[in-house]
């Protein structure tokens, strides 16, 4: 092995055997190939490995498809005395050798650019949240039942189970049950005006799991007051509560 082999080898067995290893795949396969020319070479001038439990816990973390047994290095020898350890001898890296050596720290920048990733997606995830809160109907008010108000009469003769509700700007809000020709009556929300007209504007029926909910846009012709509160191209929902009707609007 040439000095700038066993430099090499000597970062790479740091980093798979020391204290902390952060050794990559691509460093481990490196790792391998030097070994294996360690093996096959002189070892005069070969650094050392790590003592066997090290060795043993980096493997232990290392994926399976990487376990492969390596052959054990001669010890280095030592310096002699008097002897000027800086008169290695060692030459400058080529490039492409250095090259290889940067590409051993590409792990960690990558970690730090997942890292920043993660921050820039939770950001958008927050303001997707934010936005859809904002655009989402708001609830305007509830409307308690009006036991003493006079039971429209285009709903026909009030049913054991129908309840009125308080007037809501013009509009007459009614739970009705209804059968449907299928024999299990329904609860159903009917919205209607509450002028002489009784014109419907809107209807819905729910479900054991699931309440009865209509809704209606504010439309020319709609009663004056309606308009004033809520001008033309709002949205109203309306949905049945616990002996309330709960409203909901948007801007229009």
């Amino acid at each position: 092995m040439d000095d700038s082999d066993v430099q090499e080898l000597g970062l790479l067995r740091a980093r798979a055997f020391g204290r902390h290893p952060d050794i990559d795949a691509a460093g481990l396969e490196r790792l391998r190939e030097l070994e294996a020319r360690v093996g096959g070479g002189a070892a005069g001038d070969v650094p050392p490995r790590p003592p066997a439990r090290l060795a043993a816990d980096v493997v232990a973390a290392t994926p399976a498809d990487l376990r492969t047994p390596m052959r054990p290095a001669p010890p280095l020898p030592t310096t002699p005395s008097g002897a000027d350890p800086g008169a290695s001898g060692v030459t400058a890296e080529p490039a492409g050798r250095a090259a290889r050596m940067l590409s051993l720290l590409s792990s960690r920048r990558t970690l730090v650019l997942l890292a920043a990733v993660a921050v820039v997606v939770a950001l958008v995830a927050m303001v997707v949240s934010i936005t859809t809160a904002v655009n989402r109907p708001g609830q305007v008010a509830t409307l308690n039942l009006d036991p003493a108000g006079e039971w429209p009469m285009q709903f026909g003769e009030a049913q054991a189970d129908s309840l009125l509700f308080e007037e809501f700007y013009g509009l007459t809000v009614v739970l009705v049950p209804q059968s449907w020709g299928v024999g299990t009556a329904s609860p159903c929300l009917f919205i209607a005006r509450t002028d002489p007209q009784g014109m419907m504007l809107s209807a819905g029926c729910g479900a054991e799991q699931f309440p009865p909910t209509a809704a209606i846009e504010v439309v020319d012709g709609m009663p004056q007051e309606l308009r004033d509160r809520y001008p033309v191209g709002s949205e109203l929902q309306f949905v049945l509560g616990d002996d309330t009707v709960l409203v909901y609007a948007t801007a229009g």
